[in-house]
């Protein structure tokens, strides 16, 4: 033990070999135990951290056996082991980190909450941090929420990192539980298990969380975010009347929050996917958001998503007048935006359409004196759209085909075809 306090590599393999030698004669029992401990503490100095936590592993599952001998303080034991987990941390080595700090978390007292809080909470923490590292180079999906802006992003996890933001979600409602007497405290731990669990993916867990939550402190200030939460849950995984109900609810109940007014356009995106029959609800929602808002201003990322949806929405209609004026403000106000590329193609589908429409209207006007306007206005509308088009094509094939992502792949191809068309 003397050895393993030194500050030679030297020293702490010579107490190694000592502690090797102790547990050669003795496979249990209090210095059997004591043993593993200090070969324990000698193996991560040396760094040989999985060599290390093995050996602690096995100290702590024989602890009951020699409970109340003073060989062995528990104590110190957990205390050293959350100071081993907590350097780690610090140099960036959060895996080890994370198994130390669940060995420290098991030895704490099932009866005492602020011990148990003392040795979870940095436990959870770094299961959330190592989780984030694995998933931080991981792609997000966002066909599953499509391009709404919504604070809520559904990763693409590895196995790992979904078991890991699980796991710290799981660690955090129990944290929340253990805290019911400090009540800002378990309400912090309830949402944090909330946020991970959809993190993780785990939706009907979040689901449950957020709901539990709202109903537990219909007060707090979070209550909006939470029926906004769920509502995109229901989203991602394609419950689309759930997410409406879910984002009705949350606007009826908080109007004049900010979350409550934002539920309107993910409301008017679930809407839009529900089909062609819903399109006049998905307008009226964005009304609220352009026209009657107390809430967003123009410069508002979700005015500016409520813009260009309002152009999808009312070319989808077929009402190309007001879907292309619609869409060229959008266009004219925000051409830096990331969706100007859509605004751009609906906009030339809406020239083109109404053009395609107005060659209808002159087949049922022959010989009337409307004709030569019609053909006229038909034909300046083609123009129209094949600029637009242009101006897409022009704006993509100057990358090689393989550098455009599978969307805007999908642009080009059409736009060539489109701009022939109307050529």
């Amino acid at each position: 033990t003397i050895l393993v306090g030194g500050e030679s590599e030297a020293k702490w393999n010579e107490a190694l070999s000592f502690f090797s030698d102790v547990l050669q004669q003795r496979a249990t029992g209090p210095y059997a135990v004591a043993s593993r401990v200090g070969q324990g503490a000698a193996l991560a100095k040396l760094n040989r951290h999985e060599e290390a936590i093995a050996s602690y592993g096995k100290a702590v599952k024989q602890l009951g056996s020699i409970e109340g001998n003073r060989v062995v303080s528990l104590p110190a034991l957990r205390g050293s082991l959350a100071v081993t987990a907590e350097m780690l941390r610090q140099k960036g080595n959060l895996r080890n980190a994370v198994e130390y700090a669940a060995l420290a978390a098991r030895l704490t007292s099932s009866d005492i909450c602020a011990e148990k809080t003392l040795f979870v909470q940095p436990l959870a923490l770094l299961e959330e941090q190592l989780a984030e590292e694995i998933s931080s180079g991981m792609r997000i999906d966002t066909n599953r929420m499509g391009d709404t802006v919504m604070d809520a992003k559904f990763l693409t996890q590895s196995p790992e990192a979904a078991r890991l933001f699980a796991s710290a979600a799981q660690h955090f409602g129990e944290l929340a539980d253990w805290n019911i007497y400090d009540e800002p405290r378990s309400a912090e731990f309830s949402w944090k298990a909330a946020e991970l669990f959809a993190k993780g993916g785990a939706f009907d867990e979040a689901g449950r969380c957020y709901r539990n939550f709202l109903s537990q402190r219909p007060e707090d200030h979070r209550g909006p975010t939470a029926l906004l939460r769920v509502g995109q849950l229901h989203y991602a995984r394609g419950e689309l009347a759930q997410a409406v109900e879910a984002f009705q609810e949350c606007h009826q109940r908080f109007p004049r929050s900010f979350d409550g007014a934002r539920a309107l356009v993910p409301m008017a995106r679930t809407y839009l996917a529900m089909g062609r029959e819903k399109l006049g609800d998905a307008e009226r929602a964005l009304r609220l958001v352009l026209d009657d808002s107390d809430v967003f201003t123009p410069e508002a990322g979700e005015f500016v998503e409520g813009l260009f949806l309002l152009g999808d929405v009312l070319e989808r209609d077929e009402r190309y007048e007001p879907a292309i004026s619609t869409l060229q403000e959008a266009l004219d106000r925000y051409p830096g935006d990331p969706r100007v590329l859509r605004g751009r193609f609906l906009l030339g589908g809406a020239y083109r359409k109404s053009a395609l429409a107005m060659r209808v209207q002159g087949r049922e006007a022959q010989g009337s004196g409307d004709l030569e306007r019609i053909r006229e206005e038909s034909a300046r509308r083609f123009r129209a759209a094949r600029e637009v088009y242009r101006k897409l094509i022009v704006g993509l094939e100057y990358r090689p085909f393989g550098g455009l992502d599978e969307r805007e792949q999908m642009y080009l191809r059409h736009s060539y075809l489109y701009e022939a068309d109307c050529y």
